[in-house]
Formats: C-alpha cells, structure tokens, sequence
C-alpha cells in the first residue's frame, strides 16, 4: 500500500513505515501531522487517483526530527570585473515516519454547535432593531453593526447642522 500526497509545495510517495524528510513543518518533535492532500492512492493492486485530491483520504506521520540539509555554496562571479560574492545555504526540514495511510479518514470530531432555527433569528433581529432587546445581550457583531446603522440613522440632524 502506498500513496502519493503533496506537501510544501513537493508531491511524495509513501508507504507506511517509511522515514521521508518534508520541507519544514510548523510542528513540535513528536507530533502526529496529517496530509490531506492525497493524490493517489494504491491498496494491493486497486489505484485510484484523485481530482486532484481524493476526498477523504489522508497520510498520518509522526515528526522524528526537526533540522537541516547540507550546505549548499553560493558563488557568484563575474569575469575580469572582480566581483565574487560566496554565500552558503542551509535548507530546513522536517523529518517524518509515516504512521498510517487511509483511504477514508473522516475529521477529528468537532463540538456540535446547536442549531438555531431561521425564525428565532429574524425575530431577534426586530426585537433588538425596535428596541426591546439590549445591544449588551446580543453575542455577534453583525447584529451590533445592525444596530449601530439604524441608530445612526433615527438620530435628528438638530446640533452642527447649519
């Protein structure tokens, strides 16, 4: 079994077991990271590749190692000018064991969040437009934006307006 999965910007096949080094990851040593971005996926013989992802499934590594390539040398040179200029570069990486590879693994479960039906909304909305709810009760700032637009609209153009 292996897949296929895209990652900073660079496509990388894997297998599970397999130590691949990754262009650096905001991730502490220890880890568990997950690469959504499959672009094939290969189970005993049954390929499939996706559109350009598969939905659905997913690569899980565990970071081993945070650290940096081989100097490279940068020289620049320009003949019979006297300009050299020697830079040196060191890349960093990530280096990663891939743990699992799933052709479906659904998101880490998410809090429900209790639906509000569409009618106690709207009715919210008239109260506090008319005046009877409080702008301190209300919890989202779309509503207090609403308010604040009709209370500058009711207010009387007397003081200033010459």
């Amino acid at each position: 079994m292996y897949a296929v999965f895209e990652s900073g910007g660079r496509q990388h096949k894997a297998s599970e077991g397999d130590v691949i080094f990754l262009e650096k990851l905001d991730a502490e040593v220890g880890d568990t990271v997950r690469f959504d971005k499959v672009l094939a996926y290969s189970n005993e013989g049954d390929i499939r590749f996706g559109e350009p992802y598969i939905d659905g499934a997913c690569v899980k590594a565990k970071v081993l190692k945070q650290g940096k390539d081989k100097k490279i040398v940068v020289f620049k040179f320009k003949a019979k000018k006297g300009y050299r200029r020697k830079q040196g570069h060191r890349q960093p990486h990530t280096k990663v064991v891939v743990e699992t590879i799933s052709e479906w693994d659904p998101l880490p479960d998410v809090p429900d969040v209790p639906d509000v039906p569409d009618d106690d909304v709207d009715e919210l909305n008239s109260e506090i437009i008319d005046g009877v709810v409080d702008v301190a009760d209300v919890s989202t700032e779309a509503d207090v934006s609403d308010i604040e637009d009709v209370a500058d609209e009711s207010e009387p153009a007397g003081e200033g307006a010459l």
